[in-house]
């Protein structure tokens, strides 16, 4: 149970009867499965937003086990579920594709938004370690299109439930990426201040010209 965001991959292991014959079906057919992230229940709401997975890889084992590997693509909105018989519990759902809204009147905006995330971006690598190579192994190449660009972050950042629930379901470019530049900072404010010295351990430490008095 994750949030996760168009480009981010996915990695299963499905071992319950109803994602066997989940599983049967989709590897002869669309290859793509509703992803919903679950936490207080396993039930699909009216309303609730998800992404679509596309299988990259499958491994059936005899025994009708699974190992799914994935790639999120586009997001949706659930208009209809239901539960279909005989599964054991396989949910089915209508949908709509999610996009964001139009925001061509503020393209440069994002433009420059885009790439002022892209920078902070790089100075958190600097600072705390990491690979784009490597990241870019998992998450794909880093986008320059703003808004596949703030899905990519989101994705590969180290973002709370909190945060990340409500980017999934924004239809904002420039509020998901303006969230995404604020938590960049915040991160490498405390990193900063983490480092900087104690200025009353200091005070506190004795004077190395100071000789005291017999």
């Amino acid at each position: 149970n994750d949030t996760l965001f168009p480009c981010s991959p996915l990695a299963l292991h499905l071992f319950e009867p109803r994602y066997k014959v989940m599983v049967g079906r989709i590897v002869q057919a669309s290859r793509k499965f509703a992803y919903l992230p679950c936490f207080d229940s396993y039930e699909a709401h009216v309303g609730d937003v998800g992404v679509i997975a596309e299988l990259s890889d499958v491994e059936i084992l005899p025994d009708g086990r699974a190992h799914l590997q994935a790639v999120c693509r586009d997001r949706y909105r659930i208009l209809e579920h239901w539960i279909e018989d005989g599964t054991q519990g396989l949910h089915w759902c209508k949908v709509e594709l999610l996009d964001d809204e139009a925001e061509e009147s503020e393209s440069e905006e994002l433009i420059a938004l885009a790439s002022e995330c892209c920078n902070l971006f790089d100075s958190m690598l600097q600072r705390f370690g990491g690979a784009l190579s490597e990241i870019e192994n998992s998450h794909g190449a880093r986008p320059s299109e703003p808004q596949k660009l703030s899905f990519w972050l989101a994705s590969v950042l180290p973002i709370s439930y909190a945060s990340k629930q409500p980017m999934l379901t924004s239809t904002s470019t420039k509020q998901r990426l303006t969230t995404t530049k604020e938590l960049m900072l915040e991160s490498i404010s405390n990193s900063e201040r983490a480092e900087a010295p104690d200025e009353d351990a200091e005070a506190d430490s004795p004077d190395e010209d100071f000789v005291a008095a017999d």
